[in-house]
C-alpha cells in the first residue's frame, strides 16, 4: 500500500507535525504554506516520488476546484516509461491520503 500524507505546516505545541515520524519510502510529506492565500481552482503540485516502478505526487487544490469548494487532494501518477502520450493504467495500486492539522495533529 502507498500512504500519502498532505501536511500544511509545522506547529509549536508538542503535537505539531514536527513531532511526527519521518515519512516512509512510500509516503509523501508535503506542506502548503498559507493555504487560504490560494484562489479557487488554483493548484499546487508536490515533488514527485518513485516507489518501485511508479512515479507519483500530489495535486492539491487548497481552496477547491471550479466545481467543488474546500480542500481537494489527488494522487498524480506519471505514465510508465515509454507510455507518454498513450492510454495507460496501473493495476493493483491502493493509496490513502491523510491531511494533518499542522498545529495539533490530534485534531
Amino acid at each position: 500500500d502507498t500512504e500519502v500524507f498532505a501536511v500544511p505546516e509545522s506547529g509549536p505545541n508538542g503535537c505539531g507535525v514536527d513531532h511526527l515520524p519521518e515519512p516512509g519510502p512510500n509516503e509523501i510529506d508535503f506542506a502548503i504554506d498559507n493555504p487560504y492565500s490560494f484562489d479557487s481552482n488554483q493548484q499546487v503540485k508536490s515533488p514527485k516520488k518513485v516507489f518501485g516502478r511508479v512515479s507519483f505526487g500530489l495535486l492539491v487544490y487548497p481552496m477547491g476546484s471550479s466545481t467543488k469548494s474546500g480542500l481537494g487532494v489527488f494522487v498524480d501518477f506519471d505514465p510508465p516509461p515509454g507510455c507518454e502520450g498513450k492510454n495507460w493504467t496501473y493495476g493493483m495500486i491502493s493509496y490513502r491520503i491523510t491531511v494533518i492539522n499542522a498545529k495539533d495533529y490530534r485534531n
